[in-house]
């Protein structure tokens, strides 16, 4: 029984990084589908209750006060300010190698460590990002008002991390993405859990002071289990 799952996911993992490479090849990727997220009101206009659901959904809700995705309060002062230069953050497991950049707080980088696709006679991981291409980042906040959207993607966040390397000594790590605009009076947090010889993140995105639903983009043929 073992034997035939293993075949089996070998097999699944083939069809899909065939199919993504023929896709590519050809000039036929599909644009990347937005996630619709549910919003919840403000207290002067509340119409129903507030989203929630597991990190795995990569839902956000927009709400004032602040909500998140997995229905735990977020405070508003966590979120000050912006960095002051643009940074890339590494998240290294025995499965996989991640990178994220803080302008927008997206992912840049995925490497499944364990699986390789042969690129001109050499091997090298198998990459689930894109880079440089015209769809948005993975975790990309998508709004109703194109300007503030703009302003979320090219935003500097403020990074807070507790471990770059999981191992099983360190079983789980934490990133966390802050944003404030102080004009605007907009809060954002995206705040992803990191598991030590799973696939798995856990993300929780918050927000205050969008009067707008928003969209989390998962970028091209990328999927967060």
């Amino acid at each position: 029984m073992e034997k035939r799952v293993i075949v089996f996911l070998i097999v699944s993992l083939a069809v899909i990084i065939g199919y993504d490479y023929l896709l590519k090849g050809m000039g036929l990727l599909p644009p990347s589908e937005p996630v619709q997220v549910a919003t919840n009101p403000s207290p002067a206009a509340e119409t129903g209750k507030p989203a929630g659901g597991a990190g795995d959904s990569a839902k956000a809700a927009s709400a004032d006060p602040v909500s998140s995705v997995n229905g735990a309060p977020a405070s508003p002062g966590n979120a000050t300010g912006a960095a002051s230069e643009e940074q890339t953050v590494e998240v290294d497991t025995e499965l996989f190698r991640a990178k994220f950049s803080n302008r927008g707080a997206v992912l840049k980088s995925w490497e499944l460590k364990r699986y390789s696709a042969a690129v001109e006679q050499s091997s090298t991981p198998v990459q689930l990002v894109y880079s440089g291409g015209r769809f948005k980042g993975p975790l990309s906040l998508v709004t109703g008002d194109q300007a503030v959207t703009s302003d979320l993607g090219s935003a500097l966040y403020q990074v807070t991390q507790d471990l770059s390397h999981l191992d099983s000594a360190h079983p789980v790590g934490h990133l966390t993405f802050r944003y404030h605009d102080t004009q605007k009076n907009v809060d954002v947090e995206k705040e992803l859990t990191f598991h030590h010889g799973s696939y798995v993140v856990d993300i929780a995105i918050r927000t205050q002071g969008l009067t707008t639903p928003v969209d989390v983009t998962l970028g091209t043929n990328f999927g967060i289990v």
